[in-house]
């Protein structure tokens, strides 16, 4: 089963991914590695900068590759670009999260890290989308698998076209969120999609990290 994981620094710009120093995420990230090599054909994509931090630290598969410049105020839009390029079933973890979860296969169309609750609505109108109608609460991507990548392609491109297509002048947090994440709401109940959630992993979000 193939385990993808996105590093783009944006040419060094983000070379911590949120960690207070660039040591604590490799110190992290090794561990999380050696958990991952045990279940998991793993490979990182990252860019020439990243190539350079990780290339002696992490015993991975690792391609290098040219993140198209779309719009740098989306800090997880090379994940949707590297969606583009996936030809298998994969299950994708943030770098700031292990899964300890080893699967052999996915049973349904799309795994899930969880469903939160929270208000949202804020940026409906202003990428096209609609409220959640049938899924139990807002789907959280920090984890992700995709059964059949043709689909992980499809919501990549609609994500990436809401972003080329909206003219937000400032991207806050919650612009973020909904652009991926109700994205991927409304391409679930649009499209009937099976989904489940994984069931034991860590995610460092926020705070956590420090």
């Amino acid at each position: 089963m193939k385990l993808i994981q996105i590093y783009n620094t944006f040419e060094g710009d983000n070379i911590k991914c949120g960690f207070p120093t660039k040591r604590s995420l490799l110190d992290f990230w090794k561990k999380t590695t050696a958990i991952h090599n045990e279940n998991y054909d793993v490979t990182i994509y990252t860019d020439s900068v990243g190539y350079e931090v990780i290339k002696d630290v992490l015993p991975v598969n690792i391609e290098v590759i040219d993140f198209e410049n779309i719009d740098d105020r989306y800090y997880s839009i090379g994940k949707l670009q590297v969606y583009k390029l996936q030809t298998e079933p994969f299950i994708m973890v943030d770098p700031d999260a292990v899964l300890y979860d080893k699967l052999e296969s996915l049973q349904e169309d799309i795994y899930l890290e969880r469903f939160r609750s929270g208000i949202f609505g804020k940026y409906l109108k202003e990428y096209n989308l609609k409220p959640i109608d049938k899924l139990p609460g807002i789907p959280c991507t920090g984890l992700e698998g995709f059964k059949d990548p043709n689909k992980a392609i499809e919501y990549a491109d609609q994500v990436l076209n809401k972003i080329k297509n909206s003219f937000i002048r400032e991207v806050d947090f919650d612009a973020l969120w909904h652009v991926e994440e109700i994205t991927l709401a409304n391409y679930i109940e649009d499209n009937g999609l099976t989904y489940n959630v994984f069931n034991h992993y860590l995610h460092l979000q926020g705070g956590l990290k420090k």
